[in-house]
């Protein structure tokens, strides 16, 4: 059996070294089908002799690297579908969503805990998607028609959808980290701008921007709520393009309904935005620390030692974060008399 799996390994890096001189379209079309079934299967392998004990090492060792020379084929498949100008994305994210469709529920337990298999082979993608999609020639059709919905987070579902789940473990940290890290000098990051927009397709981007920038900015709690708002500029967050049709004879009239309608846009967004704050505050455990009663108080004390210019984006920033912590405050306090 050993000696079997160190054939297959080195039969698999020919492989990879084959496939990356053929066309996007032999990778997408011809290799990604049957990688994607070798990968569940050496997963299931691999994970299957972790609580085997130490007579297993060497085969799980072998297993181990089975996985990880699967892991480069698809990375090198998925740069090239991102970052080539052809039409083979399609194929790949057809065979992606039926993947992904077909094993989202797949997860072997080791001593008490649950390896998923979502959780896995996300991690892989996602490491190469939230990096190359915002150059990729054909990212509008990838966001648009391509990308799985079922990868998309929703304030409705995501307490509970197991692949939402998936999807924030690789988005969070990486989003945290790019917030993190910025300085006070603004600097735009228009691959966070373009993940964030596509994965939160209901909220409203800015005030979804502004809530994850106070979340994962590094502070002091004393004075938690200044230090935002005056060191830690929002690099993210753009008004989504919403489109409106409709003829009407008077000019007014039309301009009335245009009006309405963009405004009942905008509330729709902040409700979704406050929806999925409300949610994450559920199942994560930094939201649920960061907004918990007691700091909300806290937050809003700091609030009200706080002045700044009327029009200016200081007294802007303070006074929609203030009206997230009392929105916040006012539901906690509901749920406690309730």
């Amino acid at each position: 059996m050993n000696e079997e799996l160190k054939i297959a390994s080195k039969l698999l890096s020919d492989f990879r070294n084959y496939a990356s001189k053929r066309s996007s379209f032999f990778m997408s079309h011809n290799a990604l089908p049957p990688v994607l079934e070798w990968h569940i299967q050496i997963w299931r392998k691999e994970v299957g002799l972790l609580g085997q004990g130490g007579n297993t090492l060497d085969l799980w060792s072998l297993y181990s690297q089975l996985d990880r020379e699967l892991d480069s084929i698809l990375a090198d498949i998925t740069n090239r579908v991102l970052t080539e100008a052809t039409m083979d994305s399609f194929i790949f994210f057809d065979e992606f969503k039926k993947h992904i469709a077909k094993y989202k529920d797949e997860k072997i337990k080791v001593k008490e805990n649950d390896h998923t298999y979502a959780q896995h082979f996300l991690g892989n993608f996602f490491r190469i998607f939230f990096e190359k999609i915002e150059a990729s020639p054909d990212r509008r059709n990838i966001w648009e028609h391509y990308f799985p919905d079922s990868l998309k987070v929703h304030s409705a579902t995501v307490v509970t959808d197991t692949l939402q789940h998936a999807v924030l473990n690789q988005y969070l940290p990486w989003a945290g980290g790019r917030i993190g890290r910025t300085n006070a000098k603004k600097e735009y990051d228009s691959s966070l701008d373009e993940v964030t927009e596509n994965l939160f397709p209901e909220v409203d981007p800015i005030l979804w921007a502004e809530i994850l920038t106070f979340v994962f900015s590094p502070y002091n709690p004393k004075d938690r709520l200044k230090y935002v708002i005056e060191q830690r500029p929002l690099i993210f967050g753009s008004s989504r393009m919403t489109m409106y049709s409709g003829y009407v004879d008077d000019k007014e009239d039309s301009q009335k309904k245009a009006t309405e309608f963009f405004q009942s846009v905008r509330e729709s967004e902040k409700d979704e935005t406050l929806k999925m704050l409300d949610s994450f505050i559920k199942i994560i455990p930094l939201f649920h620390q960061t907004f918990s009663k007691e700091n909300l108080l806290d937050l809003i004390r700091q609030s009200e030692a706080l002045t700044y210019p009327e029009d200016s984006e200081n007294e802007e920033r303070k006074k929609t974060l203030t009206e997230v912590f009392k929105e916040l405050l006012a539901k906690l306090e509901k749920s406690v008399k309730q």
